[in-house]
């Protein structure tokens, strides 16, 4: 071979990869495809919706179609868009699939009736709006749902929704004003019966329940028991006037006589805890407290009963002011002087929302053993007119009025804050905001279902 073909090889062998490199180095990397979903695990409500969402990411900007999937349709199915529809208490899980199969995301779904805050919405009886009931998923969705026995059922919950209790798998809500004790499913809030109390024992207020039977406060002045194998009210016991709300506490039932009804004559005969025994239901002591008691929880053996006072709205008396009492387990009464507008009791430690009229609004807690203050300001963004407050193991909700004009609105819809302890804060426990959620009207009475 000739020197000049020799070298002339060598040149086309030294540019040939280079060309190849070249070329290689132009061309853009395949991206991988993928699909992302806007939940990745939810809870939901028997009968509840939930839209999810796919972000895609593909190479063929033609083939981005997404098909979805429910590994359990009993449980709950998926639509075409991504539309979750709760069928039934379970498990499913949702996937969304690019193509086929070039990619996948998926949810899981969990129907049930657990980590859930009840509202029992009172309505207004002065602007005849009706009550209703509001359930939020708090847990991993943050979701609410609201009006869920009138979209169950298509008929209204009735007028002045008071309070609720589970018992088994149905959900019983005392409705004052309609004089009824609706008895719902709790996963379905589909109608079990409704309970109508006689013409002596009627208006349930407040409603509790043991391992037995469930307990309903009279406005009447009894105290009613439900049989939850029949639905039906098997025995009354005449208590106080005007009662308010319960405790059940070692074979007792403690209900507080608040002759509300009375206040004319300064509800003179509002000052007692009826402590009944459930063995025999029967009445075996009135137990003296301060005026127009209203209010009663339990925590370290104790019982703190809210005493309401007479508001110093009539001149022919003299003001009595509102105060927290304290029960001792040998039934021994204590004035704290505490002022309250409502309050909680969990683990030992007292909530103490005042709220008074034309005042500001304090939130103190206290040990619930020696009434030491533990934080005199244990939520974080307060509410604009407390209403009610629930408290749950590190969670703390507070229901408020809605503010029209700078004034608390009594007829127009409300809203739920959901408070969660700051894991920064070791002691006191600081409460943080989380979550606001809108509901119904006059959302004062809650109920946590764990």
């Amino acid at each position: 071979m000739k020197l000049r073909d020799f070298l002339k090889l060598m040149v086309m062998a030294m540019v040939l990869p280079l060309a190849f490199v070249a070329c290689s180095e132009n061309d853009e990397p395949e991206i991988p495809e993928s699909v992302t979903l806007n939940e990745a695990d939810v809870d939901m409500l028997m009968g509840g919706t939930l839209q999810l969402t796919a972000t895609v990411v593909s190479n063929d900007p033609n083939s981005t179609a997404v098909t979805w999937t429910s590994s359990n349709p009993a449980v709950a199915t998926v639509d075409n868009n991504g539309l979750i529809t709760a069928v039934a208490p379970g498990e499913a899980v949702i996937t969304a699939t690019l193509g086929m199969g070039r990619a996948q995301a998926t949810c899981e779904v969990e129907v049930d009736a657990e980590n859930m805050l009840l509202v029992f919405n009172g309505g207004s009886m002065y602007s005849s709006i009706d009550g209703s009931l509001s359930a939020i998923k708090f847990e991993r969705s943050q979701t609410v749902s609201n009006n869920v026995f009138s979209t169950a059922n298509g008929r209204s919950l009735g007028a002045t929704v008071q309070d609720g209790v589970v018992y088994g798998d149905n959900l019983y809500i005392a409705v004052d004003g309609s004089n009824t004790i609706e008895v719902v499913n709790k996963y379905s809030f589909k109608s079990v019966t409704t309970i109508l109390p006689d013409q002596t024992a009627y208006e349930p207020r407040d409603i509790v329940a043991d391992d037995n039977y469930i307990y309903v406060s009279m406005y009447t002045g009894y105290v009613a028991r439900i049989d939850p194998k029949t639905n039906k009210i098997d025995k009354t016991v005449q208590v106080g006037p005007n009662p308010e709300e319960m405790v059940v506490e070692d074979g007792f039932l403690y209900v507080v006589n608040s002759d509300g009804l009375n206040y004319n004559n300064n509800y003179v005969n509002g000052k007692t805890v009826s402590k009944i025994d459930l063995k025999s239901f029967t009445e075996v002591k009135k137990i003296e407290v301060g005026l127009n008691p209203t209010a009663i929880v339990e925590t370290e053996d104790k019982f703190f009963v809210l005493c309401m006072g007479n508001y110093g709205m009539d001149p022919n008396y003299e003001f009595v002011p509102t105060s927290i009492y304290v029960i001792d387990e040998n039934d021994n009464v204590t004035n704290t002087n505490l002022s309250a507008s409502f309050f909680a009791a969990e683990d030992g430690v007292l909530y103490v929302v005042d709220s008074p009229w034309g005042g500001s609004t304090s939130y103190v807690s206290y040990s619930a053993k020696d009434l030491s203050v533990i934080s005199d300001q244990f939520v974080k963004d307060p509410v604009d007119a407390p209403a009610g407050i629930a408290v749950e193991d590190d969670r703390i909700f507070i229901s408020s009025y809605n503010l029209v004009n700078g004034s608390a609105s009594y007829n127009t819809d409300g809203y739920v804050n959901e408070y969660r302890t700051d894991a920064t804060a070791v002691y006191p426990p600081n409460y943080q905001l989380v979550k606001k959620y809108d509901v119904g009207v006059g959302p004062v009475h809650m109920l946590v279902v764990d």
